[in-house]
């Protein structure tokens, strides 16, 4: 073991005693629970922090059926506040595939006609439910208004078995790459927009829609007044 430097010591001519080294200080010890003990504190600091942002900011992953939630209010839908994170006003002209693989876009598919979208994938069981919703409704409106699922992420097979199971009949394309999310701002699964004969989205929804809801989304986003029941 290394010992630690001691200072010089310098003698004159009388021959005098020689002045001793100063003391060297000891090295503190290592003290492995004192060391343990830190860590943990910092470990649960960082925890704590962390726990208050979560609480404070969403970032919107948790959960792909959620969403702004919609109440009934005097025939109006009222959307949550984060609805406000929704901006786009017109489709964008994304490249989608139809199921036959022809490619085209939304405004194509559209085509100067009151529409309905609807972004569904197989892995969301809101929309298995949902879907079945939509075609009655498709039906009993018959060629006032145009409807449209877009599915997003599946394969042509995975969205061809996903459309039988659910028996709609409107016009399905695929996204297969998922890039209208960005644009639509496609937090959750499922989500319906309405779009008028200009091709202007005039309002949007996330998540399933009862069959009330469609009927006054019909109405305050399309101008199309339909029977209840």
């Amino acid at each position: 073991m290394a010992t630690a430097p001691q200072m010089l010591t310098m003698t004159d001519s009388t021959d005098k005693e020689p002045v001793p080294a100063a003391a060297s200080r000891p090295r503190p010890r290592f003290d492995p629970r004192r060391a343990l003990l830190l860590c943990l504190g910092a470990f649960v600091i960082v925890l704590l922090f962390a726990a208050v942002m979560a609480f404070f900011v969403d970032d919107g992953s948790q959960s792909t059926s959620k969403g702004p939630t919609a109440s009934i209010d005097g025939g109006t839908i009222k959307l949550g506040a984060d609805d406000s994170t929704f901006t786009a006003t017109t489709l964008p002209p994304t490249g989608l595939v139809t199921m036959d693989g022809t490619v085209t876009s939304l405004d194509a598919v559209v085509g100067g006609k009151p529409t309905v979208i609807n972004m569904f994938s197989s892995s969301c069981t809101a929309c298995r439910t949902e879907m079945p919703a939509l075609e009655k409704m498709h039906r009993s409106i018959g060629d006032k208004v145009r409807f449209v699922g877009v599915n997003l992420g599946d394969s042509q097979g995975g969205t061809a078995d996903f459309v039988k199971q659910t028996g709609v009949t409107y016009t399905i394309v695929r996204d297969p790459q998922q890039r209208l999310v960005t644009p639509l701002n496609i937090t959750a699964q499922p989500m319906t927009l309405w779009v008028d004969a200009k091709g202007r989205i005039t309002g949007h929804r996330y998540g399933a829609l009862t069959t009330t809801e469609m009927r006054l989304a019909m109405k305050d986003y399309l101008g199309i007044d339909l029977p209840a029941g």
